[in-house]
């Protein structure tokens, strides 16, 4: 995954840096490797209090979120996502769409390095939104090299998301809501909050709860659901066996090629990716769910649903990638 230093490095791509030189002197210190530990963090600490009391805008969210990046590096996490969130509001307040994308990405990064996958969903989702609009923005503008920048940042973050199964459940949810009942999505919840506890014997007593109560509904896509988050979980905890069991009965429960059952596939293959004897059939699923994503594209485009067909088309180009970086690294 991108770094977040890397990420950070792209905050002022379009325009130049609002910090002073006294600033950017400390800040400098505080990566010196020199530098005793004590003493950095008394400078970073100096530098957090300074960004509450600028006056300038831009000057105040560029340092906040540069005490967020250096914040994070040392393992402050609280802080770093104090400082980032400010400096995200402000852009945002701003309209600098720009650098309130790269903000939003590093918090993806944060939420997602400490196991808050709801939090780093959401805000993943802000990140690819405000990209994509600057994707628009210069295609109108017709500027086809920061075109290209930004569309390349799009399948970047898409190519990286779209391996990791608990974020690729979050897009089954993408064009309607969640079909649990009332009942399952308090235990949904439950199993959300023992994630972040790590507290696992719990949350596979929930589980079996989930499912018991979905299987006496009515909706059979209610039940298929109940079974990927289940699924997603198995294999967040490293029981591949599970989640492919799991995965399958979801499956067995969605219309075959349809958006819900071609996102469940693609986490069933990659869960068998992670057993040698299952790879080869892993990558043949791969390569079959991108054309069923390429098909869903196209109908999308044949019924005038616009954004459908152009998220679509992004997924696929992000799965074709995606693919081919797991690929080259098979033994």
């Amino acid at each position: 995954m991108t770094s977040e230093w890397q990420v950070f490095g792209w905050l002022n791509r379009n325009s130049t840096s609002h910090l002073t030189a006294d600033v950017e002197q400390d800040i400098r210190r505080i990566r010196a490797a020199h530098l005793p530990e004590s003493e950095k963090i008394l400078i970073l600490n100096s530098l957090m209090s300074l960004a509450h009391s600028l006056p300038d805008s831009l000057e105040k969210a560029e340092l906040s979120a540069t005490c967020g990046i250096l914040c994070y590096s040392r393992g402050l996490v609280l802080d770093a996502n104090r400082c980032l969130r400010d400096a995200q509001k402000i852009y945002s307040l701003l309209l600098d769409r720009h650098r309130q994308a790269i903000l939003e990405w590093l918090l993806f990064l944060v939420f997602h390095g400490q196991g808050g996958y709801q939090t780093a969903s959401y805000w993943s989702n802000q990140t690819f939104n405000n990209l994509w609009k600057q994707v628009k923005l210069w295609n109108q503008q017709r500027d086809p090299r920061r075109e290209k920048w930004y569309q390349e940042r799009v399948f970047e973050i898409t190519s990286r998301l779209i391996v990791i199964p608990l974020y690729v459940y979050e897009y089954l949810f993408k064009f309607h809501g969640s079909r649990l009942s009332s009942s399952a999505l308090i235990v949904r919840g439950q199993i959300h909050e023992l994630i972040m506890d790590r507290n696992q014997n719990e949350m596979i007593r929930k589980m079996d709860l989930l499912q018991k109560i979905t299987q006496n509904g009515q909706d059979s896509t209610e039940t298929a659901e109940a079974y990927a988050l289940c699924g997603t979980l198995q294999y967040q905890m490293g029981n591949i066996e599970e989640a492919i069991h799991l995965y399958r009965l979801a499956l067995a429960r969605y219309i075959p090629n349809s958006h819900e059952h071609t996102f469940v596939r693609w986490m069933l293959a990659l869960s068998q990716l992670e057993l040698p004897a299952r790879r080869s059939q892993a990558v043949i699923q791969l390569e079959e769910c991108i054309g069923c994503i390429h098909q869903l594209a196209e109908k999308a485009d044949h019924q005038n649903e616009q954004t459908q067909h152009i998220w679509y088309d992004i997924t696929a180009e992000g799965m074709r990638r995606a693919m081919k970086r797991v690929v080259a690294r098979l033994p």
